[in-house]
């Protein structure tokens, strides 16, 4: 969950991190 404190910044971690879990695919890449 620290992404999502900081996922302002670290977007694109979140949505990688969420690939991979299977849960969101990579839509928006910034």
């Amino acid at each position: 969950m620290l992404y999502l404190g900081i996922d302002q910044h670290a977007m694109q971690l979140t949505i990688c991190i969420r690939n991979k879990s299977g849960n969101i695919m990579p839509k928006t890449k910034l």
